[in-house]
């Protein structure tokens, strides 16, 4: 079984980017809050060092995007979060 998330983000434009991920039944999203960085993560799936390929902005200073070898969205970056309730 695949799950679907998608994501959107205004970014003033009139076309926002969208993000959609394809999850498998067997990779449970992880969420940490890094206080300090007043930025979350979100992993998606489990992935090694070694298999990381690169990082692609998706907004600017605020989205990034961390993808392995195979092209796959291992994990993403928000930046700018604060909360006093994280």
């Amino acid at each position: 079984m695949v799950k679907r998330w998608v994501w959107d983000s205004e970014t003033g434009g009139s076309n926002p980017p969208t993000l959609t991920i394809l999850i498998k039944e067997k990779d449970v999203p992880s969420i940490e809050y890094d206080k300090n960085a007043k930025a979350i993560y979100i992993k998606i799936i489990e992935s090694s060092p070694e298999n990381h390929s690169h990082t692609e902005e998706l907004i600017p200073d605020m989205v990034m995007i961390d993808k392995d070898k195979d092209g796959n969205i291992t994990g993403i970056e928000v930046l700018g979060i604060e909360s006093d309730n994280c």
